[in-house]
C-alpha cells in the first residue's frame, strides 16, 4: 500500500501531470486612513487565456467582487462605483479617480507535488479630480505550497499570490494627489 501511495504522490507529478485551479481569494487587509469621500470608479477586464482546461472554483465576478471588498475594507471612506467591462476603453469621467484593472492571470497550478499560484494584472489609474494625472503599473504576486493538504494547499498558494499582488496594488493609492483628503 505504501508503494502505491508513493507512486501516486511522487511519480505521477514527475510524468508531467499538471492541473490548474481558480480559487476565490480570501485575504485579510488592514484599514488605512485617508482618501475620505473620494469618488472612485473601477472597471475590470478579464484577459486571462489558458492553453489547458482550468477547474474553476470561482467565477470572474466572484474574483472581482473579492477584489473590491478588499479595497472597501482597506479604505472604508472611499465611494466606489463598479462600471461594466464594456466601458473599459471609454474615457474616464472628470472629477473622479478611475481604476482600470486588466486581469491577465490568476490561478494555482499543481505540478511536481507543489501548487504554484500567480496573480497578474495591469492597472491604469486616472486621477481626474482637478488635473488629469495618469499612471500605469503591472502588479504581480506569487504563492507556493507543497501539496500536503490536497486542494486546500492550492487555496493557500492562491491566497498568497492574491495577497502579495493586492499589497502592491494598495501602495498605488499613495500616488493619489493630496486633494483626496478634502
Amino acid at each position: 500500500m505504501k508503494k502505491i501511495l508513493f507512486i501516486l504522490f511522487f511519480t505521477f507529478p514527475l510524468l508531467g501531470f499538471c492541473q490548474s485551479y481558480i480559487f476565490c481569494p480570501e485575504i485579510k487587509t488592514e484599514v488605512k486612513q485617508g482618501l475620505n469621500d473620494v469618488k472612485m470608479s473601477i472597471i475590470f477586464k478579464d484577459n486571462r487565456v489558458y492553453d489547458k482546461k482550468v477547474k474553476e472554483k470561482c467565477t470572474k465576478t466572484e474574483i472581482f467582487n473579492a477584489f473590491v471588498n478588499c479595497i472597501r475594507l482597506t479604505y472604508p471612506n472611499i465611494k466606489i462605483t463598479i462600471l461594466d467591462e464594456g466601458k473599459f476603453d471609454e474615457t474616464p469621467l472628470k472629477g473622479i479617480v478611475t481604476f482600470k484593472i486588466d486581469l491577465q492571470k490568476y490561478d494555482a497550478t499543481f505540478k511536481l507535488g507543489m501548487y504554484r499560484a500567480i496573480t497578474k494584472y495591469d492597472v491604469k489609474i486616472f486621477d481626474y479630480r482637478n488635473e488629469e494625472i495618469t499612471f500605469n503599473e503591472i502588479i504581480t504576486g506569487e504563492g507556493k505550497q507543497f501539496n500536503a493538504l490536497g486542494l486546500k494547499s492550492g487555496e493557500i498558494a492562491s491566497n498568497q499570490s492574491f495577497k502579495e499582488a493586492f499589497d502592491k496594488f494598495i501602495l498605488l493609492f499613495d500616488k493619489l494627489t493630496p486633494q483626496s483628503n478634502k
